[in-house]
């Protein structure tokens, strides 16, 4: 399944918030780049944290529990995270997964 994108994740900082930008496929092959990703994101940035998931074009359930953690790391520092556009692939995992708002993530769609 290959969508021509290499699995990245890019960190933007636009006074605040601090964007990162999640695209291609992400899954246990990928999680440790992307837990490094986040955690230079996560402790550089001011809240709240956005995380752009439009360019997704797979993803499984160890991007979601990297995405949990970093939810939980963010809620101890009294800061808050969100997952912008998500992509129909990650739409559809965080939907099974039952982990949209109330108790989990606030989603956000935006046009750019």
């Amino acid at each position: 399944m290959s969508t021509g994108f290499a699995p990245s994740a890019l960190c933007q900082t636009v006074c605040p918030p601090l964007v990162l930008h999640v695209r291609g496929e992400h899954d246990v092959a990928t999680v440790e780049s992307l837990s490094l990703e986040f955690a230079s994101a996560l402790n550089g940035g001011e809240p709240p944290i956005v995380i752009d998931l439009s360019r997704v074009t797979f993803m499984d359930t160890s991007t979601l529990h990297l995405l949990e953690r970093a939810r939980d790391y963010l809620a101890e520092t009294n800061r808050s995270m969100v997952l912008r556009n998500p992509s129909r692939p990650a739409m559809r995992l965080l939907s099974l997964c039952d982990v949209i708002s109330p108790m989990g993530f606030t989603v956000v769609q935006r046009n750019e």
